[in-house]
């Protein structure tokens, strides 16, 4: 979706009679504060740590806040690494996109309660019921393995060295306890990294879940796949891909076992631009719900994104690259829309309103209860982004 720095920002569309009521936590991309909303698209809600940028934020049951974040410093480091420079892989690792390399939990104050840091994890992370948590987590391919992968933009020159993915199980005492590496999993000839994409990453994970079965799931942008893992046994049990899906974003079980997934659908023909959200039964890998709108170009991001499904059936859609989050039915139809009015400003001039995932959180959520959600405390905050 093309978007202008003039267009309207905050709520533009509510059917109030066919929405999830609830509060939307999100962070925009860049931004210092994590904010959390109300139906209205005011904010209730702020959190900043002055030590950390945020990464992706997730309110629990209890009401903490589980984030992943990077420090300041490092951060800064990261961002004035030049295109070609190899030397530093933890810096260079956090220049792919959605690096991170803390893991935070804080109280609803922001207290903080508990910390787990080590470089190259990045983009989501998953809390068991045992309160271990799932984190993906890139490493350095073995030269030998990465030659034999397909795919990919051959560059002349100097080569990069090839980041394989890993999902990290790590427990509340900071301990790594498990690791599967995916990259000993797929098949670096049936599974070939996209042809529009670097060869610097082979995966690149970008979404982590885990059934009540204790299957785990994963979403794999570069070579466009999802995939369900054996826990036990470290083997693929199941793959969708291309050319059904292209470069997806955030694969989750929904009730009942179906998986839904967020295509992007860059770099398919589609006959035009257009992003969907698939609903795929993995027991027959049939499509039995799909979100695109009549008018195609009406929904699109070229990378970020995420879905998330409601009671009832509704869909939280974040289109990530225009920053827009809006809420549809089953039938398709929008039912709440919110324009983020945050954007941020790159040194050559260039704006972004990139937001890379949202949750809403119903009003009887637990973590939610009892708490202070009123938007005139942020009135000024609110009147300045015309939110008020």
């Amino acid at each position: 979706m093309g978007w202008s720095a003039f267009r309207q920002t905050g709520l533009t569309f509510h059917n109030p009679n066919q929405s999830v009521k609830g509060y939307t936590l999100f962070v925009p991309t860049r931004a210092e504060d994590i904010y959390l909303i109300d139906m209205a698209g005011q904010i209730v809600k702020t959190w900043r740590f002055e030590d950390v940028e945020p990464g992706l934020p997730k309110l629990l049951p209890n009401g903490h806040l589980l984030l992943s974040c990077t420090d300041k410093a490092t951060a800064a480091r990261a961002r004035q690494l030049e295109k070609d420079d190899y030397s530093d892989l933890e810096l260079l690792a956090l220049r792919l996109g959605g690096g991170y390399n803390t893991l935070r939990e804080y109280d609803f104050e922001g207290n903080l309660l508990w910390s787990f840091s080590t470089a190259t994890m990045h983009h989501d992370f998953h809390l068991c019921p045992d309160g271990d948590i799932l984190a993906p987590h890139w490493e350095v391919m073995p030269d030998e393995a990465a030659k034999k992968v397909r795919g990919g933009v051959k560059k002349r020159g100097k080569q990069s060295p090839m980041f394989g993915d890993n999902i990290i199980r790590v427990n509340r005492a900071g301990e790594e306890v498990e690791r599967w590496r995916l990259w000993q999993m797929f098949d670096p000839r049936k599974d070939p990294i996209n042809p529009m994409v670097s060869r610097l990453e082979w995966m690149h994970v970008n979404s982590v879940d885990l059934s009540e079965e204790g299957q785990l799931l994963v979403s794999c942008r570069h070579n466009s796949r999802v995939a369900l893992i054996d826990m036990a046994a470290h083997e693929i049990t199941w793959k969708y891909a291309e050319p059904e899906i292209s470069l997806q974003h955030h694969a989750t079980f929904v009730p009942g076992g179906n998986i839904q997934v967020f295509d992007n659908s860059l770099h398919k023909a589609l006959g035009s631009a257009t992003s969907q959200i698939l609903e795929i039964d993995p027991k027959s890998n049939d499509i039995v719900w799909r979100y695109q709108p009549a008018v195609p170009e009406q929904f699109f991001s070229g990378h970020l994104g995420g879905a998330q499904r409601l009671p009832l059936g509704n869909v939280l859609i974040c289109e990530g690259t225009s920053g827009r989050l809006f809420e549809v039915t089953r039938k398709g139809e929008i039912v709440w829309e919110w324009i983020n009015p945050f954007v941020f400003g790159m040194p050559d001039g260039r704006q972004f309103t990139w937001i890379y995932r949202a949750y809403r959180y119903p009003m009887d959520y637990p973590g939610l209860q009892g708490k202070e959600l009123n938007p005139e405390a942020y009135r000024g905050l609110n009147v300045a982004h015309g939110l008020g």
